[in-house]
């Protein structure tokens, strides 16, 4: 899969989990691409991306408290854009407008 996304695209991307020499793993970016010179090279980038996804699981737990606390305070809430278009609203609010 990877290879011919390689092939079609001359690059790929994917993300996975690597082992150091002293057996822990760690979260990678691996970026693949080729580069036609005097032949054809394929060019392998791997980045260590721990901190990247600690901050997303960061985020995520983050938004979930969020989400509980909106939904069981006993007030109807909604939200905006900068428009003022309604981006969502919580769960009493929308039994009100069923």
């Amino acid at each position: 899969m990877i290879e011919e996304q390689v092939q079609k695209s001359g690059a790929a991307r994917y993300e996975g989990i690597h082992r150091r020499k002293d057996g822990s793993s760690f979260a990678v970016e691996v970026s693949i691409g080729t580069a036609n010179l005097d032949k054809l090279y394929v060019l392998c980038v791997v980045r260590d991306i721990t901190e990247r996804k600690l901050a997303e699981e960061k985020i995520r737990k983050q938004q979930e408290l969020t989400t509980q606390i909106i939904e069981t305070i006993p007030l109807r809430v909604f939200w905006k854009d900068r428009d003022l278009r309604y981006l969502g609203c919580n769960s009493l609010l929308r039994k009100t407008q069923d």
